[in-house]
């Protein structure tokens, strides 16, 4: 039994390498040249020059470096994309429950079905059933702003 391989083979198996090892390795740099292995699998169908396999190789892959990577990267890479605890409160609405005092600017709201102590820095008479907005947390008393 006698197999013979082509070069396209060895481009095909290059790029099926790097894409497992780019598995556990982050930043789809190897993915990158996984790519540019392809465009030096195409050019084997075109030619038997490996010069011009290399090169195409090389070109290819820095395309995918400088376009398709940056999508990659926003992509897979997403920060902040679940909030847990205090932080996911930010940006969230709330519901006064009870009256803000008009000198010290404390009041309390309710989120979640919880009771949370909040301070607003604006000066502004809330009500008991108001809407505000979650601006940050500090330790734990919310800064809200009126909606």
């Amino acid at each position: 039994m006698n197999i013979d391989f082509d070069i396209w083979h060895y481009w095909l198996a290059a790029c099926l390498l790097l894409f497992v090892i780019e598995v556990f390795v982050p930043g789809f740099i190897l993915g990158c040249l996984a790519i540019g292995a392809l465009g030096g699998m195409v050019a084997s169908a075109v030619t038997d020059s490996i010069e011009i396999q290399l090169f195409s190789a090389s070109i290819v892959a820095a395309l995918a470096f400088f376009f398709l990577r940056p999508f990659a990267l926003k992509r897979l890479f997403r920060k902040n994309e679940l909030l847990t605890n205090v932080d996911s409160l930010i940006g969230r609405r709330a519901k006064v429950s009870q009256a803000f005092d008009t000198g010290l600017l404390k009041g309390r709201v309710a989120v979640d079905g919880d009771d949370w102590m909040a301070v607003t820095k604006e000066a502004s008479t809330l009500q008991v059933g108001d809407i505000v907005e979650i601006l940050e947390v500090q330790s734990n008393t919310l800064i809200v702003k009126p909606i």
